[in-house]
């Protein structure tokens, strides 16, 4: 790819829409623990943060999944399609994306199927049940539609 692109706002304002913001940290559903906007506690993380610096660890987590969509993604893309592949990857990780239908179908230029492959995404376990997960159904079809969008 020859452009490298960076998260515009909109996609910013998609990611902290639906990771909401938690001044203390929370325990999702697989027990990682996060805190602001979708970060993933690690040793020495604080464990109290202000929104102000919670955006700060956004745009820091946000910078690795910038570079993951640009590296792995070999065909041209608009901006709204790449701040939807930088909120799916930011909310499914690395190692899922990097395994995705989505990534799959966009490198073969499939791109109606790559906008399907999101789908995949709206389950969790819990109590070792699957469970199809409301708010990642409205997050998924946030992505989708923002992934279809033209550009303005």
């Amino acid at each position: 790819m020859s452009y490298a692109f960076t998260l515009s706002n909109r996609g910013v304002r998609l990611i902290r829409a639906y990771e909401g913001f938690f001044a203390t940290p929370r325990t999702l559903t697989d027990g990682r623990e996060v805190i602001g906007f979708g970060h993933c506690l690690s040793d020495g993380d604080p464990r109290k943060v202000t929104r102000d610096e919670a955006k700060k660890l956004l745009d820091a987590d946000v910078s690795g999944f910038e570079t993951l969509i640009n590296d792995v993604v070999h065909t041209s893309l608009t901006q709204n399609q790449f701040d939807a592949l930088v909120s799916l990857a930011f909310s499914i990780g690395r190692e899922a994306f990097l395994k995705s239908d989505t990534l799959r179908a966009l490198n073969r230029g499939e791109f109606i199927r790559a906008a399907d492959g999101f789908d995949a995404w709206r389950l969790a376990c819990i109590d070792g049940q699957v469970y199809v997960i409301d708010a990642l159904v409205r997050r998924r079809t946030a992505e989708k539609a923002l992934f279809l969008r033209p550009t303005d």
